[in-house]
């Protein structure tokens, strides 16, 4: 009957559905937060695995990094996780556990037999950086780093570290190469290129002193001993007699020289490019070596200039020497009356700023009227007129 239907006829049923349906959604949503926070959580974790390979990379060759990531730790986890702990905290980290874990792999060293080594300094820089600021300093170096680091992924140059304004890089190694004293000879070139446009460049900004800086280098050839030095900041270092020879050359150069040995230059003529070799006239004292017979590498554009051609060149380098001094002084004061320009600027602009007053980037030019700019010139305090101040008192004095 109706009456018996509506007293078994409840709720309960849409209820307890309800209520597993809720649980259900409830329980699908913490998961699907879960899910998303462990996402969140690889993906910082891969993140940061990316920039230690990008650091390692940039400091280590390939095959070097290689090695280093693929060098077992330890083989009982017990330990690992022990050494992971106290890695945490420098101040509890057992020095014998450290010295275990750089060393477990043995030592990472090579002899490459073919190399050439370059040393790059800036001359002057010294002078240079006691009058700038530290933030000038290293807009300087970073931009003229920049540079260079460009140049070595060009030329398959590998980068070994600097120290100051001293620039160090290799050809030949960690990749064999057959030719690398003339991947090494065009690679100091684009240095020497780069540099010039670089100090230019950014004499506006730096003074007009920057423009003066210029690049000394040295080449040598010969056998290196490469590696990893390992320990507290392990790097990649070079080490025998052919990274000294060529950091004598280089303090022995003059700027905006390449300043080669005597084997680089014969690997050079042996490569079919003698004309970029000039002999030295007088000979080199190095630190340890004695007396040398060096050489300096052809740094014009124009690579292909013959040693026939050189006496009609020289020939012709007085003039042609005089005419550069003149050009040279006339793109100098262009230079400093631009960098004054810079300056007076920006002050102006930091007083209408101070003004709340707008300034467009785009400084007006003075359009002539048929007047000269001074008979524009408008007095902000306005002046008595002396004619009649003399009058006036002239006057005074009469009666």
């Amino acid at each position: 009957s109706e009456q018996g239907k509506d007293s078994y006829t409840n709720a309960f049923p849409y209820i307890i559905t309800a209520t597993v349906a809720a649980v259900f959604l409830f329980t699908a949503a913490i998961f699907a937060l879960y899910d998303m926070m462990v996402e969140r959580r690889q993906q910082v974790v891969l993140d940061t695995a990316k920039r230690s390979t990008a650091i390692v990379s940039s400091i280590f060759p390939r095959k070097v990094r290689d090695q280093l990531m693929a060098a077992p730790i330890q083989g009982n986890a017990t330990k690992l996780r022990s050494l992971a702990n106290a890695a945490r905290s420098s101040s509890q980290s057992p020095a014998g556990d450290q010295h275990q874990i750089l060393h477990s792999a043995g030592p990472i060293a090579d002899l490459f037999p073919d190399c050439t080594v370059m040393f790059a300094d800036v001359e002057g820089f010294t002078a240079w950086s006691s009058v700038r600021e530290p933030s000038q300093v290293f807009t300087l170096l970073e931009n003229i780093y920049a540079e260079f680091d460009r140049a070595a992924a060009r030329r398959h140059v590998f980068k070994v570290e600097t120290v100051g304004d001293c620039y160090v890089a290799v050809a030949g190694l960690p990749d064999p190469m057959k030719n690398h004293a003339v991947v090494m000879a065009r690679f100091a070139r684009d240095c020497l290129w780069v540099h010039g446009a670089t100090v230019k460049r950014l004499e506006r900004t730096l003074g007009p002193e920057t423009g003066d800086l210029r690049l000394r280098i040295g080449l040598h050839s010969g056998p290196i001993t490469a590696g990893v030095l390992r320990g507290k900041g392990a790097r990649f270092q070079l080490f025998g007699d052919t990274v000294n020879t060529a950091s004598r050359l280089e303090s022995s150069s003059v700027g905006d020289k390449i300043h080669i040995s005597k084997e680089t230059a014969g690997l050079l003529e042996i490569a079919g490019k003698g004309k970029w070799v000039i002999s030295r006239d007088d000979k080199v004292v190095a630190k340890g070596k004695g007396e040398l017979s060096t050489f300096w590498l052809e740094t014009s554009k124009d690579q292909d200039v013959s040693v026939s051609n050189r006496s009609d060149v020289t020939a012709n380098s007085e003039s042609a020497n005089a005419q550069m001094t003149q050009n040279q002084m006339a793109l100098k004061t262009k230079r400093l009356v631009a960098w004054n320009v810079d300056i007076l600027l920006r002050l102006i602009k930091q007083i209408v700023a101070s003004r709340g007053t707008p300034l467009g980037d785009v400084v007006p030019e003075w359009q002539a009227k048929g007047t000269i700019p001074l008979d524009e010139v408008c007095e902000i305090i306005s002046l008595p007129d002396r004619k009649n101040t003399v009058l006036s008192r002239d006057s005074g004095n009469s009666v």
